[in-house]
């Protein structure tokens, strides 16, 4: 199999994956971009009560993202979860194929 037929099939993956927020934001990550050592810190931190999935989600948008602009490099969470997803998959193919 040609070396773009396997990226094309590995990218294909990349939809179904599910990737934890430890390891989508690792230490580096939040160290560079925030104001917080890890993302565990980032949402205890926070005003909201976090401990699972469905609080994280009934956040309202817009107060979510006025703590990611007042703790981040980033002006809301989109922005914020574009560039650790991008930075994710540089590393994970720099995994497979550097």
């Amino acid at each position: 199999m040609d070396l773009f037929k396997e990226m094309e099939k590995e990218l294909d993956q990349y939809e179904d994956r599910k990737i934890s927020f430890d390891d989508l934001y690792p230490e580096e990550f939040m160290q560079e971009y925030t104001d917080y050592n890890s993302i565990s810190e980032m949402l205890s931190k926070s005003d909201f009560e976090i401990e699972k999935q469905d609080d994280f989600e009934n956040i309202p948008e817009d107060e979510w993202n006025d703590y990611i602009d007042n703790c981040t490099d980033f002006d809301n969470w989109e922005e914020m979860r574009s560039k650790a997803v991008k930075e994710w998959v540089e590393k994970d193919l720099d995994r497979l194929y550097g």
